[in-house]
C-alpha cells in the first residue's frame, strides 16, 4: 500500500456514508485515544459511524472521556469504509467473521508500527510518528478541522500513553503537539498521569492479589501455579475469529505424561518422562538413521 496524503484520506471521508472506526484488541491509551478523537471528528462532521473494539475498553482506561461509546461487538448492517488504527497487523482488529460476511468493504488505515500486513486499501503507515494519535492530530490540521477540549484531552492521553510520557520519542514531534495543546486547551499531563498510571498501578496490584491468592502447590510434581479466565478482564474473542490450536504440539503417553512434540522428537521418540516408545512414521525414522536426513536412494522402482 502506498501512503495516501491527508487530503486524498479527506474526499474518501467525506464520500462515505456510514464508517466503522476500530483498533486493536487489548488496547493501549494511543489505541483508545485515537479512537474516540476520530469519533468525536466523524460526529462534528455529522457522519454517522460505528465505534468498535472488540475486546472493550479496560478499566484502567474508561477515565477517558467517551470511552462508553465504544462498542465491543461487531455492527450488524454492512459499511461503506472501514478505519483501522494503531493496529499493525489485520487480525488485532479482530474483524475477521465480520469481514468475511461483508468482503467489499475498503479498509482505511493509520498506523505508526511498522508496515507488516495491515492489509488496508489506503491511508497513512508512518514510523517517524511516535504514536498515531499524532498521526490523527496531523491529519485535523491538514483538514481544517478545528479541535475542541474534549478531542484535544483525548489525543494528549495517546500521545502520553505511547510516549511513556516522553521517554520512547525520535523527535520534538510529540512535544510541539503537547506544548501546543496544554497552552490552549490547558490540558495537564500530570493529571492524565495520575488517571491513568495511578489506576494501572491499582488494577495491577488487585490483580497480582487475585493470582497470588489461587495459587496451588502440586507436591507430586513440584509445581507451583496459578490462572485467571479471560473473561475476568474482559478478554472476548467472537467464535469466528478462534482459532484451533495446530495438532502435534504436545504427545500424551499411554501413562498420562505429556510431553512437547520438539523434546519428543530431540529425545528421538522416547518419552523422557516414562520411557515410552512412541510409534513413528518411515520420514521420521529416516530422519534419525541419516545424518542431516541426507541419503541416496537405490532401487527406487524395486517392488
Amino acid at each position: 500500500m502506498k501512503n495516501s496524503s491527508f487530503k486524498e484520506i479527506e474526499k474518501i471521508i467525506s464520500k462515505a456514508k456510514r464508517i466503522l472506526v476500530v483498533t486493536h484488541q487489548g488496547p493501549d491509551g494511543d489505541a483508545i485515544g485515537s479512537l474516540l478523537a476520530f469519533g468525536f471528528y466523524l460526529k462534528k462532521i455529522k457522519k454517522p459511524h460505528y465505534l468498535l473494539c472488540v475486546s472493550g475498553v479496560p478499566e484502567s482506561l474508561k477515565f477517558i472521556p467517551g470511552a462508553k461509546l465504544i462498542k465491543s461487538k461487531h455492527p450488524k448492517t454492512s459499511y461503506d469504509l472501514i478505519i483501522g488504527l494503531d493496529y499493525g497487523s489485520k487480525w488485532r482488529l479482530g474483524l475477521n467473521g465480520y469481514i468475511k460476511k461483508y468482503l467489499k468493504i475498503p479498509i482505511l488505515v493509520f498506523d505508526h508500527h511498522p508496515i507488516a500486513d495491515q492489509e488496508a486499501n489506503i491511508g497513512v503507515i508512518n514510523m517517524s510518528y511516535s504514536s498515531t494519535s499524532e498521526i490523527i492530530y496531523d491529519y485535523f490540521k491538514s483538514a481544517k478541522f478545528k479541535i475542541d477540549k474534549k478531542i484535544a484531552y483525548v489525543l494528549a492521553v495517546g500521545i502520553l500513553a505511547d510516549t511513556g510520557f516522553f521517554k520512547y520519542i525520535s523527535d520534538f514531534k510529540p512535544l510541539e503537539i503537547m506544548a501546543e495543546l496544554m497552552k490552549k486547551f490547558k490540558i495537564k499531563p500530570i493529571e492524565i498521569d495520575n488517571a491513568l498510571y495511578g489506576q494501572v498501578k491499582f488494577e495491577a496490584l488487585k490483580f497480582s492479589g487475585k493470582i497470588l491468592g489461587r495459587t496451588k502447590y502440586e507436591a507430586k510434581e513440584n509445581f507451583v501455579y496459578s490462572w485467571f479466565k479471560r473473561k475476568e478482564k474482559g478478554i472476548t474473542t467472537a467464535t469466528e475469529d478462534k482459532m484451533d490450536i495446530p495438532k502435534g504440539l504436545w504427545y500424551k503417553s499411554p501413562t498420562g505424561k505429556i510431553i512437547d512434540a520438539d523434546e519428543l522428537a530431540r529425545n528421538l521418540f522416547v518419552s523422557p518422562e516414562d520411557g515410552f516408545h512412541v510409534r513413528i512414521g518411515s520420514t521420521e525414522y529416516f530422519q534419525i538413521l541419516f545424518d542431516n536426513n541426507e541419503f541416496v536412494e537405490l532401487d527406487k522402482n524395486m517392488t
